[in-house]
């Protein structure tokens, strides 16, 4: 008789256990989706800024920036970066900091904020005796990541690099981490040959009113 009673209760408990974990397995599901499609489009890091391209574009700005982003960038060092690329990278940062239009702070962004990594590569240039550029070479490479989230939340943020041309000595200037920094944050080349963001490096290690112009397309002074 006591077993009788028990049936009941013990068929009623296995019904809400399985309820339960099946409400916990939509749960899961649902989430695991959300977060699927909160990732729209990961666009990725241009590889044709170089410091000595002929290519010039007039717009002076990379056609995926975007003016939502924040004007708030963390940056780091990739390991074994020579004291000397992060002397050079950290004088360049300081050189947009002065403009007011940007905010560069060591540090590891997260998913939320923007980033820039530095540090260096190398690559030697084929020689091509054919080819009246090829006493071109590359200096450095720098541009934008831009990563566009959607769902719960909307924002844009921006993970980039730049990056100096270990191969070659003349890549370890001033005016070469300003400009693949330019590049980081979102300028293109342009035909001003007093811009930083020129294609061929003329040694100018100030932003020209062209830059600033530029730059402030990007991040307004309201943001």
């Amino acid at each position: 008789m006591k077993l009788k009673y028990l049936v009941w209760p013990l068929i009623m408990l296995a019904v809400i256990v399985l309820a339960t974990k099946r409400n916990v397995q939509t749960v899961v599901i649902t989430t695991a989706k959300d977060l699927q499609n909160r990732i729209v489009q990961v666009i990725p890091q241009p590889k044709v800024n170089y410091t000595v391209s002929t290519k010039d574009n007039d717009t002076g700005l990379q056609t995926l920036t975007s003016g939502d982003l924040s004007r708030v960038y963390y940056y780091h060092f990739k390991k074994q970066t020579s004291a000397e690329v992060k002397k050079l990278f950290l004088q360049a940062v300081t050189e947009y900091n002065q403009t007011g239009l940007v905010k560069l702070v060591p540090g590891i962004a997260n998913k939320h904020q923007n980033g820039i990594t530095f540090g260096v590569y190398n690559k030697a240039e084929r020689s091509a005796t054919n080819n009246p550029q090829a006493s071109m070479i590359e200096l450095g490479i720098g541009g934008p990541t831009m990563i566009q989230y959607s769902g719960r939340e909307n924002y844009t943020i921006n993970h980039a690099s730049a990056k100096l041309n270990s191969h070659y000595a003349d890549a370890y200037k001033l005016s070469v981490a300003v400009h693949e920094l330019g590049h980081a944050l979102g300028l293109n080349h342009n035909t001003n040959r007093r811009s930083v963001m020129y294609p061929v490096d003329q040694g100018i290690n100030q932003l020209s009113q062209t830059d600033l112009k530029n730059l402030a397309k990007i991040y307004p002074r309201t943001k």
